[in-house]
């Protein structure tokens, strides 16, 4: 059976796990429920089983699959040969351009930081301090007195600018970007007097990932964009 990729195949099929769209937008990954059955769907192809496992990721060129089962991660050309597996146990992980490597996310959720995991340095956790903050801001805020080029980035440092309304949603153990950043932003829109709403959801990490959260979030964002827009509800 061939499929294309659209909005309509996501929300016809009821899926309970996010679906992940590859890079060049030719395959999606998805499961019909957390831990079980993973499959691929591409543009003019069939739809492939890949097999028992969760948290799919592309590879950046979109040639390989990433996902986690029985305590290992998985690696497999997105055509379904050449599979691989390591013993890495994990919540999260970002694929890194090097297949060979990983950012990982520990399953301990008292252990917040992340790490980088390389198959070459023969399975060494090699911490990650402010790789996220680096890559996205440019610099992280323990490299001395600054001026830093992270600030010139960011939209704390502009919060006086800022007049359109701001809905802002964090995980409470979000690794990626720290629930302190959420914080100091919300404090700069109260004291400039920036309407905005602010909700912090408890065990969620980068991505909200609860049934009853996910549920929030959309009624949230729904009603926020329908009462400034009412014109368009």
């Amino acid at each position: 059976m061939s499929l294309p990729l659209s909005a309509g195949l996501v929300a016809d099929a009821g899926l309970p796990v996010t679906p992940v769209l590859s890079p060049d937008g030719r395959r999606i990954g998805y499961g019909r429920q957390p831990g079980g059955t993973l499959h691929v769907v591409t543009v003019g192809g069939p739809t492939r089983t890949v097999g028992e496992g969760r948290t799919p990721r592309w590879s950046a060129d979109s040639r390989h699959l990433f996902f986690l089962a029985g305590g290992e991660l998985w690696r497999e050309r997105a055509d379904g040969g050449d599979r691989t597996s390591w013993p890495v146990a994990a919540r999260d992980f970002v694929p890194l351009a090097d297949l060979a490597t990983v950012v990982v996310l520990s399953p301990d959720p008292g252990e917040p930081d992340p790490w980088v995991w390389s198959e070459a340095a023969g399975h060494d956790r090699l911490r990650l301090l402010g790789v996220f903050e680096a890559a996205h801001g440019g610099s992280i805020g323990w490299e001395g007195a600054g001026p830093h080029p992270h600030d010139e980035r960011s939209p704390i440092s502009y919060a006086a600018r800022i007049t359109t309304p701001v809905l802002i949603v964090h995980g409470a153990e979000d690794a990626n970007v720290p629930l302190g950043q959420a914080v100091f932003l919300h404090r700069a829109l109260r004291r400039f007097g920036v309407e905005h709403e602010f909700v912090v959801y408890p065990r969620e990490g980068h991505t909200i990932a609860e049934r009853a959260h996910r549920l929030d979030l959309l009624r949230r964002t729904r009603e926020w964009f329908r009462r400034l827009n009412p014109g368009r509800s």
